[in-house]
């Protein structure tokens, strides 16, 4: 029994570790090789506070977002910032997969998550589970678009072969 207690804490633990990533990314670097800050704001047209924005030294920057994720991940899937060497997303096992694979394996991920939060007959969720998916359906929207952009710019680089 206690196995069984250590292994579920441990999966609660790591289900939490999950849950603030999903929350709180990290920003990618900016283009001109600078980390940016994540900095609550106000809104620059309302002037009304608590708005989250990534800013870089060289002045790129996000939306301005009442939630951290989302102005993080703007931040992400702008071609302003770098793209990173692999990618990952809370929840999902990337590491070992291909570019192609692992835009499949989200592709589809996204796919059954839009039906969940489409499907008007699913049972009332809390706020908190409801804002989880939607950070997490936002986390899948970034993966799917810095792929493409990292396997269009891998066809750009690629020599042809020429075999006539």
């Amino acid at each position: 029994m206690r196995w069984r207690s250590n292994n579920k804490q441990t999966s609660e633990t790591k289900q939490e570790r999950n849950n603030h990533r999903l929350l709180n990314p990290e920003p990618f670097l900016c283009q001109c090789g600078s980390l940016p800050a994540v900095e609550k704001t106000t809104h620059p047209d309302s002037g009304k506070p608590g708005y989250y924005a990534v800013h870089c030294q060289c002045g790129n920057h996000s939306i301005f977002a009442k939630q951290i994720y989302k102005a993080v991940l703007d931040w992400n899937i702008k071609p302003i910032s770098q793209d990173p060497d692999r990618l990952s997303c809370p929840g999902l096992s990337l590491d070992d997969l291909s570019l192609h694979d692992a835009l499949e394996v989200v592709r589809e991920a996204q796919e059954r998550l839009g039906m969940v939060l489409n499907d008007k007959e699913r049972p009332q969720l809390p706020p908190d589970q409801w804002h989880f998916l939607k950070a997490k359906h936002s986390w899948y929207q970034m993966l799917i678009t810095v792929a493409k952009r990292r396997l269009k710019r891998l066809e750009t680089t690629q020599p042809k072969l020429n075999y006539g």
